[in-house]
């Protein structure tokens, strides 16, 4: 599922899978090193593109990264790891948050989903699913990643990424619906136990907006990004700076190591 012991973990989100993380990996290594050497983050490969069974159950989904975090705990002791996720990836991260872990430092969201505490974004994707269910065979597929991602930047990626989503169709209509089916209130995200940095494109649509003026109203710190809502296609310098900056602030240094 994932490589290694490391300050972050990266957990991407439906049908674009962690492949698309290199770039951001890429800086994080370069900029994560610490005395004793480099933690490389490590990117999760979620079920249903590891050759696992695909599941609409996202508290199995929340069972394996809390295996990984296990791990961790092992190795590197309590709050040493921060979650950043990307759609899916970040409604992971942030339903960690909310079950809580003793190796997780802090969570970083990339437009994570709320349910109906975001109307707008609710309404929205619940429609977007109802399309999918109704739209057999591959197009049908993609419309859907069209919807989540926008036309522009769906053609802007390389047409192996575009296929390679395409074909994990039958993962992609397993496990939308319960992404769908998840939600959180003020409340909680106000009590999460463990920081959350909210990132939303500057160029994503309204209901995005919607979504992390939610979270504001929460205390939740919220950062824009040069993107819209695959930054780490669009914008991997600034979500790695962000994801960066949580580990920094959130993961506690090894006793005797100094700046890098």
């Amino acid at each position: 599922m994932a490589d290694g012991p490391s300050g972050a973990l990266l957990v991407h989100g439906v049908g674009l899978d962690g492949e698309l993380y290199a770039a951001v990996a890429g800086r994080l290594e370069g900029s994560g090193r610490r005395a004793g050497g480099p933690r490389a983050p490590a990117v999760v490969r979620r079920r249903g593109y590891d050759g696992r069974p695909p599941t609409a159950d996202l508290g199995r989904h929340l069972d394996d990264l809390a295996a990984l975090l296990d791990g961790h705990l092992h190795r590197l002791g309590p709050r040493s790891v921060v979650v950043a996720g990307v759609s899916g990836g970040a409604t992971l991260a942030l339903g960690l948050a909310l079950r809580g872990h003793p190796a997780l430092a802090a969570v970083v969201a990339h437009e994570s989903l709320l349910g109906p505490a975001a109307p707008a974004q609710h309404e929205r994707i619940t429609a977007s699913m109802a399309r999918l269910a109704a739209e057999v065979g591959p197009a049908g597929v993609e419309g859907f990643l069209r919807r989540l991602i926008t036309d522009g930047t769906w053609e802007s990626l390389p047409p192996a990424v575009r296929e390679r989503a395409v074909a994990a169709g039958d993962t992609v209509r397993t496990e939308a619906p319960g992404f769908g089916a998840f939600a959180v209130d003020r409340a909680a995200l106000a009590g999460l136990a463990v920081p959350l940095t909210w990132t939303v494109g500057r160029h994503s649509p309204p209901w995005r907006h919607e979504a992390a003026a939610v979270a504001a109203d929460a205390g939740v710190t919220v950062v824009q990004l040069a993107c819209i809502h695959t930054p780490q296609v669009e914008d991997p310098e600034g979500f790695a700076r962000v994801i960066a900056a949580a580990v920094e602030t959130s993961v506690p240094r090894p006793a005797g190591a100094t700046e890098p």
